[in-house]
């Protein structure tokens, strides 16, 4: 993917459509954007990431691959009917407050800069998903993905220190796959979130 067609496109929102696809848990999404231009920019990036990630749909058990439609605003508003089986992500949410989307955004943006390339970003995020599936599907994450709505002090604790130690070694288990403690961190974040989806 030609670094030019990237820089064209704000890193945020690019990142906010990208983890929106890894932890959807939903069979239809729709990505908003606020213009064509935009739209053109996102689409041909999003394209080449779900040609490459469709190839590794028979390894996920767990996770969903959406099925993904981008349109513009004024192309949402003016058909709205035909998008309401779709779980809609408008690209301009994107500066809202959301830590895995703060971390994740940090990582694009570095990968870029350093790598000048969005696809090592491709290879990573397909790697993240095939061990995050593998954990949905053979591990019981409820210890650190769900909090109990009720428990008194010392269960709360109990509790606390069973998920620390969960955590730990969910993280020794990316670093090791993943090679790269950041990452790791990051994955065990998306793994987190997308469980708790996944229980819920």
């Amino acid at each position: 993917m030609p670094l030019q067609i990237v820089n064209k496109i704000d890193e945020r929102k690019l990142a906010y459509a990208l983890l929106s696809i890894m932890t959807e848990t939903t069979d239809h999404l729709c990505i908003i954007t606020k213009g064509i231009k935009e739209k053109e920019l996102l689409n041909s990036i999003v394209e080449k990431f779900m040609r490459i990630l469709n190839t590794h749909q028979h390894e996920l058990k767990k996770i969903r691959i959406p099925n993904i439609i981008i349109v513009s605003e004024d192309e949402y508003y003016d058909h709205w009917e035909e998008y309401s089986k779709y779980r809609l992500i408008f690209v301009d949410d994107s500066y809202l407050k959301w830590s895995i989307l703060d971390n994740f955004h940090k990582y694009l943006r570095d990968i870029i800069k350093k790598q000048k390339t969005i696809d090592i970003v491709f290879e990573d995020i397909i790697n993240m998903l095939t061990l995050i599936d593998f954990l949905c599907s053979n591990v019981d994450l409820k210890p650190p993905a769900i909090q109990p709505k009720k428990m008194d002090k010392k269960k709360r604790k109990e509790y606390m220190e069973k998920r620390k130690k969960a955590e730990r070694k969910l993280l020794s288990f990316f670093i090791e796959k993943l090679g790269d403690r950041k990452k790791a961190e990051l994955a065990l974040k998306i793994l987190l979130y997308t469980a708790r989806k996944i229980y819920m």
